[in-house]
């Protein structure tokens, strides 16, 4: 519920080389907490982290139960241990929540 409010996957003993991402908006509708501004960043450490793709104020999740997926560019496919989700500027509602209902990686597992 904070500024740069994030959720992060841990691949444990592997790796992902991502290519697209899927995310799905909540039930609530156009401008309600549907993400806005966002990076998807990847880490091997869980310290330094690389952005893989950057979104702002993007509308493709605006509505009630709305489903997108993204593209990550092929010069930023690498493979991951982790991979973060973080806001980066206030949702659709003016606050600081991240709310999704679904989020999916697309790749190749290592």
């Amino acid at each position: 519920g904070g500024p740069n409010s994030w959720i992060c996957f841990y691949f444990e003993n592997h790796r992902i080389k991502m290519t697209h991402y899927t995310i799905k908006s909540g039930a609530r509708g156009v401008n309600y907490e549907n993400p806005k501004s966002w990076v998807i960043e990847g880490s091997n450490d869980n310290k330094m982290w690389e952005i893989l793709d950057e979104q702002r104020n993007n509308s493709n999740l605006n509505g009630k139960n709305l489903v997108h997926t993204f593209e990550i560019d092929k010069q930023k496919r690498k493979e991951y241990r982790y991979i973060r989700m973080k806001q980066t500027d206030k949702n659709w509602y003016n606050n600081d929540d991240l709310m999704l209902f679904a989020f999916e990686i697309h790749g190749k597992l290592y």
